[in-house]
């Protein structure tokens, strides 16, 4: 039997659409079906083979799509109360039918992911959906909203 793995979703999408190719011609290319790029995208475990075709197709070595590895449930963020106090207004708020933004900004390394991935981790648990989008003001090629039309852009075909 084959391990799964969990891909860095957000990555793979990026790159796919950056080649600019559908999910259709994607999923071809790989062997694969649409449904494990569904998946794959989402950051779902999928099996390693399976893991290994995208990252062939993509041209990337399979460590560089990697998930990162999100912190315990359990785990407290140190230092991040407040934060995660706006954070659990803002879920409260989604969950009585208002929609809520949560918008995560600083230099690298003050502990962005972490948050977001303690964030994604506990509304998943709770069958809720967090739209993720990446946005560089120093990288070429960049364009305004990018981080929304990233966030938007696995979901369009439902909206």
């Amino acid at each position: 039997m084959s391990a799964s793995l969990r891909l860095n979703g957000a990555k793979v999408r990026r790159v796919r659409t950056r080649l600019t190719l559908t999910l259709e011609e994607f999923a071809s290319l790989a062997g694969l079906g649409i449904s494990t790029i569904q998946r794959a995208e989402r950051g779902d475990a999928i099996q390693r083979a399976g893991a290994e075709s995208i990252a062939d197709v993509l041209e990337l070595q399979l460590e560089e799509l990697l998930a990162p590895i999100t912190p315990d449930a359990d785990e407290p963020l140190v230092g991040r109360d407040a934060e995660w106090s706006l954070i659990a207004d803002a879920l409260e708020q989604a969950r009585s039918g208002k929609p809520a933004t949560i918008l995560l900004s600083g230099v690298a390394g003050i502990g962005k992911t972490c948050l977001l991935d303690k964030l994604t981790e506990r509304v998943r648990t709770q069958r809720g959906l967090v739209l993720h989008g990446e946005g560089a003001q120093f990288r070429a090629n960049r364009f305004a909203f990018e981080a929304f039309i990233d966030a938007l852009r696995p979901h369009a075909n439902r909206l």
